[in-house]
């Protein structure tokens, strides 16, 4: 590997190579880079299901809705913006430290989860294992649970994620595949890119929840 490892890279270790090729070059830490593709999108249908999507701005429920992902270097991470046929949902990720230094983390406004990075067979598993509120430790029992499933299939990098919050069960649920667009592996480039790289670096208590 050359350049700066991604946090998936540093979380995972060795670990990282025994991964599908495609996942391995999504998270390859070469810089900026953006891949496209389609998803299906699931959204809770209770009233506080609606009100926690529209909190957290993910995107409507839909059937082959185009979608591109961007994932910047960022401070100690990466800023990502996956954009749903329109609908951007932005977020930053990091490798843990101290306590969390096996973990990978990831902020969605209030809401931070740290995450295990375990491989399963060809897949790739995020497994909650902390959550924060404001920086603000939560109980065991109010964090957002769910899945997310990285894999490959046909030379795609494919995406399974769903997201349930306590009290109001299925908020989101979205899965797909998303390409390069060039053939090779390797993320699309993106040039002239500063998009939150100075503004997105975590905190000191991010970086050492």
């Amino acid at each position: 590997m050359s350049g700066a490892a991604s946090s998936y890279q540093v979380v995972m270790g060795d670990a990282f190579d025994a991964l599908p090729r495609e996942v391995r070059a999504f998270h390859d830490g070469q810089g900026p880079h953006r891949w496209s593709g389609t998803a299906t999108i699931r959204r809770g249908r209770g009233p506080l299901a609606r009100l926690a999507a529209l909190a957290f701005r993910f995107p409507e429920a839909g059937e082959a809705v185009p979608v591109s992902v961007l994932v910047e270097p960022s401070g100690a991470g990466e800023a990502w913006t996956r954009d749903f046929g329109g609908h951007v949902l932005r977020s930053r990720q990091w490798a843990g430290s101290r306590r969390g230094e096996r973990l990978l983390f990831e902020r969605f406004g209030p809401i931070c989860v740290g995450a295990a990075l375990v491989r399963d067979g060809d897949r790739l598993r995020l497994v909650h294992r902390r959550a924060t509120c404001l920086g603000l430790p939560l109980p065991r029992w109010l964090w957002p649970s769910g899945e997310a499933v990285e894999t490959a299939s046909d030379g795609w990098f494919c995406f399974d994620v769903t997201i349930r919050a306590p009290l109001i069960g299925l908020v989101v649920a979205y899965r797909g595949r998303l390409t390069n667009g060039s053939g090779a592996l390797g993320g699309e480039p993106v040039t002239n890119s500063n998009a939150t790289r100075d503004r997105a670096i975590p905190s000191r208590r991010e970086r050492h929840p």
